[in-house]
């Protein structure tokens, strides 16, 4: 469990960026409560970061864009 979370740091600070910022621009529009506000981001952000790392760390291609080492052969240009 600890070297899975360890390798999940990086691709988490990237998704909870973008997950906040992206949801808190479209709730903002919603003009909600503030808690509920704030719920909802809390809500949506730790799911999305878990689902977007599996999917990163399974996708080879992928993990180099989620700041993870390539698994398998290196490519064309030997990344």
């Amino acid at each position: 469990m600890r070297c899975y979370l360890t390798n999940a740091i990086f691709p988490f600070y990237i998704i909870h960026i973008l997950t906040v910022v992206v949801g808190g621009y479209y709730l903002t529009k919603l003009e909600l409560d503030v808690r509920l506000e704030y719920a909802m981001l809390i809500s949506a952000t730790t799911p999305s970061c878990f689902f977007a790392y599996e999917i990163a760390r399974r996708v080879s291609w992928l993990r180099p864009w989620f700041g993870l080492k390539r698994i398998g052969k290196p490519g064309v240009f030997g990344i």
